[in-house]
């Protein structure tokens, strides 16, 4: 018997839900369900004993192919893979729970393009293939046509994304277009008289934009869902259609002690509603910041933040995602420390973040499926990045009718 020198990395784990086994590699989120055969074969690698492939049926060696070309047995680096660019604090609206709202935004400076220019070549050095500019509203820089031009032709930035809220004047920065593989336009009401979280009266102009913008550019809308308008969902999918442009759902998340928010943070009933939505939404339809915004199954430790994603504020501080622009998180500031040191510094909590660590998570069937959820949020509910996602019922539930989904399917 020839003994091949197949071994697990530490990465990969085996786990079961509901009854089926799994195998996962932590690092690329690559998954296999495993039949009787699967397993007999899993447990024969983990021996360390294993025929030649010759001696396997071709079962066996096309799972052994996958595993290998999965990495299941070389452990990759974990490198940064995408980052938000806030371009400036400025807006011209006063949203609701904005992400990224600072006091006085408004009458801050914004960066000059040379320093924008520096951050987008750091990000790219250090394997940034993603990059998303964010704001404020990025539109209200005069030099947004050079900046998006910039990122593409001399940073090289492979996928270039620009958020914003619909409400420009964008035949001024049409020559940016060429230049942006999606614009993603954040609405808040779902025609033109709805409104929610935003300035009264702007979906007008902002539907009348969408219209002109998917001319242009490819177009997808962002719409933030909280306990207001989650019995909406089926209008807002029904606006992109009609509109003819792509749809993802964000979900509102802010500070739960803020009074501000009371009248729309979700309850756990909410959530569970709205887990069950989109179960039978179309599968294009990404639910963004939650591990169930995917379109298939994956593997994962951890969300993230702070290792494949970060964020760069207006002043160019580092942040270790755009849900986490807090003071006490900053790395410190990409003009000041190498972002490369920055982000192997062993000291940060970002670094071994494992859902395995992560209270009520242990021992749960759906952890390597979810990865224990937002670590922001988790940081926005406890301020510790150790407990569990807040809207971990949303998430667990999703996964329990994904999976049951799954094996009537396959028994179909």
């Amino acid at each position: 018997m020839k003994v091949l020198e197949f071994k697990f990395h530490p990465r990969v784990k085996e786990f079961e839900v509901q009854g089926i086994k799994m195998i996962g590699n932590l690092v690329n989120g690559s998954i296999i369900g495993l039949d009787d055969k699967g397993k007999k074969l899993i447990e024969l690698i983990n021996q360390g004993i294993v025929n030649s492939k010759e001696s396997l049926d071709e079962e066996e060696t096309q799972l052994i192919d996958f595993m290998v070309d999965r990495g299941f047995f070389t452990e990759e680096i974990t490198n940064l893979k995408a980052a938000y660019v806030h371009l400036t604090d400025r807006c011209n609206l006063h949203c609701v729970g904005c992400y990224s709202f600072v006091e006085e935004r408004n009458t801050k400076d914004v960066l000059p393009y040379d320093s924008i220019c520096f951050i987008l070549k750091q990000l790219k050095l250090n394997g940034a293939e993603q990059i998303v500019f964010s704001g404020g509203e990025p539109f209200i820089r005069k030099d947004i046509v050079d900046i998006c031009k910039f990122a593409k032709n001399d940073a090289k930035i492979t996928n270039l994304h620009v958020i914003t809220n619909g409400t420009m004047d964008y035949e001024k920065y049409v020559d940016a277009f060429p230049f942006i593989d999606e614009l993603n336009i954040s609405i808040d009401g779902f025609n033109e008289e709805t409104q929610f979280i935003r300035d009264k009266g702007i979906m007008t102009k902002v539907i009348k934009n969408i219209n002109y913008l998917k001319t242009k550019v490819p177009v997808s809308l962002i719409a933030t869902i909280h306990s207001q308008n989650i019995k909406y969902v089926d209008k807002y999918l029904q606006l992109s259609k009609e509109l003819g442009v792509g749809l993802s759902f964000s979900i509102f998340t802010v500070d739960p002690n803020d009074l501000m928010f009371k009248d729309f943070i979700f309850d756990n009933k909410g959530l569970l509603d709205f887990s069950n939505k989109i179960l039978n939404l179309d599968k294009n339809v990404q639910i963004l910041d939650m591990p169930t915004g995917e379109f298939e199954l994956s593997c994962r430790r951890s969300c993230e933040v702070g290792k494949e994603l970060i964020s760069i504020g207006a002043d160019g501080s580092i942040y270790p995602c755009h849900m986490l622009h807090d003071e006490e998180l900053t790395f410190g500031s990409i003009f000041e420390i190498s972002l490369k040191e920055a982000l192997s510094n062993s000291d940060t909590p970002f670094r071994n973040l494992e859902v395995d660590n992560v209270n009520g998570c242990k021992d749960c069937e759906y952890k390597y499926l979810c990865g224990g959820g937002c670590r922001g949020r988790s940081w926005l509910y406890s301020k510790s990045f150790h407990e569990k996602d807040s809207y971990c019922p949303f998430i667990k539930n999703y996964y329990r009718n994904t999976i049951s989904r799954l094996k009537e399917s396959l028994h179909a």
